[in-house]
């Protein structure tokens, strides 16, 4: 889930947050790309997120011609998440060298 995730992994980044220097923003850029990757991840299955869920009854309800099945929804989700995960990437690389990270 969009929750869940970005709680187990941010656990895991403690050890490594605690050895970074405090005036840098590298501890900062590291937990962003945890929540926002978790987020685009959550997009990737129906049920990855229960938005997912409510939003495949939703369509469901509404009396759609072709069913929304899991790997039409993959289809779809598969490039969108590819994109993003490496444009999330590109712009958390510019906005640290921005910044200077150490």
């Amino acid at each position: 889930s969009n929750v869940a995730a970005p709680l187990l992994l941010s656990s895991c980044l403690l050890p490594i947050l605690r050895d970074l220097p405090t005036k840098g923003s590298l501890a900062r850029t590291l937990l962003l790309a945890v929540a926002v990757s978790c987020n685009i991840g959550g997009m990737m299955t129906p049920v990855a997120s229960p938005q997912n869920v409510m939003l495949r009854a939703a369509l469901d309800q509404a009396g759609k011609q072709n069913p929304l099945t899991f790997f039409v929804w993959l289809e779809v989700s598969i490039p969108f998440v590819a994109v993003a995960t490496v444009l999330l990437w590109l712009i958390l690389i510019v906005f640290s060298l921005a910044r200077g990270v150490p």
